[in-house]
Formats: structure tokens, C-alpha cells, sequence
């Protein structure tokens, strides 16, 4: 059960999204070139280009200086790791005779950017694999770190810190620039005098939207929807061609975005965000001591008082009756879930 703090913190964000649903609504009844253009969304902040992307990168350390809070002495893995580094500087000394709870095995993971260039710093995450107990204030020692590949293009070291202020997970922590790019990372962002652009979110009518941006201001190239996702942009005349140019232009385009019928429900905090396109078909809802027809006129019965919506609705209409008719979350929840298994809710629900 939702306190009564909570519930009222939720109601207000429920009529603050009702309000602003209205708003928009009265605005699409009155146009204006200012609003429509406000509306707009540029290409680069809906899809990226088609090879430009981060890299994982993994490896497996050795971390120190943990004042007997790393593995414990029973570790034969970090025995093994102490003796052979110990080694490689001309140390002899067999794994048995270390007895040391001051380090740790851990694995070390990063992600490149796009186009990473030799030298460049990157963050990397530490976390242990044994029974070490606190990671914070040691120093990795240092890590090479590979791609998929098998290939290393970085090396990690420094020192550790908690990843968040007064965190009590102790066992991963991270190295600040602690990572440097020993190899260049290229990102094949191009090919045959040709880029593609990828929705982040595929929609039809959103890549048919884009191709037909993209065709418009680029009226010399080939341009080609694939499919919900992919929109292929080809140069007619390889000369003309400038992959960075073209990336950077296309990336400032503007489109009017697609938004689609779906209601989000998050159960556990109670927050229901809606498109605001999302209907509900001519239904009569039953709740307490009410009945909430919608797109019906029905006799008003005796024990029942009748609360009417003309025509189709749309749902911030049907929450904003709910919710002044004295229904919590918990019950509007529960009662757009009913209207999406009763296929009254003319859109998609989606529940976290």
C-alpha cells in the first residue's frame, strides 16, 4: 500500500501531467507557427549514425593497499597474482609465502567513445571477484584491457574511489581517467560514398519522416528508408561526397516527432505517464458507488449516480473523472490495466 504522503505527492504529479495534457490539447485545436516549430526535434537528438558507437573494454587486475580488507588469505588466485608480479620485477618468491589480506583480484571494465585516439583518458570500473570487503582508497595496479577482439587498446591504473558519496557497496568502485588509449579506435562510419542514420526508437512513420527531411535538403543523394530503423543516405556524385559534413548537417534537420498511443504505468511508485493520442472506446466503467460511461448515453440508475464523457475519450480525461471522483492510484492503475485487457484502451500499456 501506497502511505498517504506518497499518495498525495502522486496526485499532484497526476493533475500537473493533466494540466499540461490540456494545454497541449488546446494548443493542437489553435495552431501557431511558433508552437509547431517548437514541436520540432533535430535528427541528431532522435537517431545516431550507423557505426559511430562506444567499445567495451575488460581486463583482470590486481588492486593494493587495502589495509586487511582485501581477499583473505585462503585466495590461492591472489597468492598467484602477488608471486608472478613480484616476479616480473626480479623478486623470487613462491605463491605459499604470501600472506597478505592488503589486495585483491578484481575486474576492470571501461567503454571507449567513438573515434578514441591514442592517449586519451577514459574511466574505469573496478569490482571485486573474491571476498575482498572494501575496494576504496586502493590502487590498481596496472591493467591492460581488451576489446572483444582479443586485441588490448587501453591500460588502467590509479587510484580507487566509491561511486557514489557514502556508499555502502565498497566492493566496486572506480579509477577517474584512470585508463589510457594505447591503440586508435575507428569507427567505420561510412562506406561506397554512403552513411545510414538509426532511429532510436524504429517507427515507420518516423524514418519515412526523416528520409523525406533528409531527401529535401539534400536533393543531389539517394536517400532510402530500409526499414522502421535504417534510412540509407548515398551520394549520386562520389566527388560531392564528405561522410562528416553530411553527418553534422543531417544531425541538425528538424522533424516533427511521432509520438506514440502508449500509457507507462510504474506500480511500485505509482506514476502513470500517457501519450497524449491514447483513446478509450465507447465503455462504461463501474467503480464504488458510480458508473463512468464513455461515448454511451445509458438511463441513470437508482443506486448508481452516471458520470458521462461524450464521444471517445482520451485517458488524461478518464484519470482526471477517476481521480476527483476519490479513486487512489493504486485503483486508476488497476483500472486502465482492466480497460487494456478489455481492448478498450486504444493504444499500448506498458507496465514497469
Amino acid at each position: 500500500m501506497i502511505r498517504h504522503r506518497k499518495k498525495l505527492s502522486i496526485m499532484l504529479i497526476l493533475y500537473m501531467m493533466i494540466f499540461l495534457l490540456q494545454g497541449n490539447a488546446q494548443s493542437s485545436d489553435q495552431p501557431s507557427v511558433g508552437m509547431e516549430r517548437a514541436a520540432q526535434v533535430k535528427i541528431g537528438d532522435i537517431a545516431e549514425i550507423e557505426g559511430v558507437r562506444e567499445n567495451q573494454l575488460v581486463g583482470f587486475g590486481l588492486v593494493t593497499g587495502l589495509r586487511g580488507q582485501g581477499d583473505s588469505t585462503r585466495s590461492e588466485l591472489v597468492k598467484r597474482m602477488l608471486a608472478n608480479f613480484m616476479q616480473s620485477f626480479g623478486i623470487q618468491i613462491e605463491a605459499e609465502e604470501v600472506q597478505s589480506k592488503n589486495s585483491a583480484a578484481v575486474v576492470v571494465t571501461a567503454s571507449t567513445p567513438p573515434f578514441a585516439r591514442e592517449g586519451q583518458k577514459i574511466d574505469v570500473e573496478v569490482s571485486s571477484i573474491l571476498d575482498a570487503r572494501n575496494l576504496e582508497g586502493g590502487i590498481l595496479l596496472q591493467t591492460s584491457l581488451k576489446a572483444a577482439n582479443g586485441n588490448v587498446y587501453a591500460v588502467a591504473q590509479g587510484r580507487i574511489v566509491s561511486p557514489e558519496k557514502n556508499s555502502s557497496l565498497k566492493t566496486v568502485g572506480r579509477v577517474i581517467s584512470g585508463a589510457l588509449v594505447e591503440r586508435d579506435i575507428s569507427s567505420e562510419f561510412y562506406s561506397q560514398n554512403s552513411i545510414a542514420v538509426l532511429l532510436d526508437n524504429p517507427d515507420f512513420a518516423m524514418a519515412v519522416k526523416v528520409q523525406d527531411a533528409i531527401q529535401e535538403a539534400f536533393t543531389n543523394y539517394s536517400v532510402r528508408a530500409v526499414d522502421a530503423e535504417k534510412i540509407e543516405v548515398a551520394a549520386v556524385d562520389a566527388e560531392e561526397f564528405d561522410p562528416v559534413r553530411m553527418s553534422a548537417e543531417i544531425g541538425e534537420l528538424e522533424v516533427q516527432p511521432v509520438f506514440p498511443a502508449r500509457v507507462v504505468i510504474n506500480p511500485y511508485s505509482g506514476v502513470v505517464v500517457m501519450g497524449q493520442n491514447v483513446r478509450i472506446a465507447p465503455v462504461v466503467i463501474s467503480f464504488k458507488e458510480s458508473e463512468l460511461t464513455i461515448g454511451w448515453q445509458l438511463d441513470q440508475q437508482e443506486e448508481k449516480s452516471t458520470i458521462a464523457i461524450e464521444n471517445t475519450a482520451k485517458v488524461k480525461d478518464v484519470i482526471n473523472v477517476l481521480t476527483e471522483a476519490g479513486l487512489t492510484v493504486d485503483d486508476i492503475i488497476d483500472v486502465l490495466r482492466t480497460l487494456e485487457r478489455s481492448g478498450a484502451l486504444l493504444g499500448t500499456l506498458e507496465v514497469m
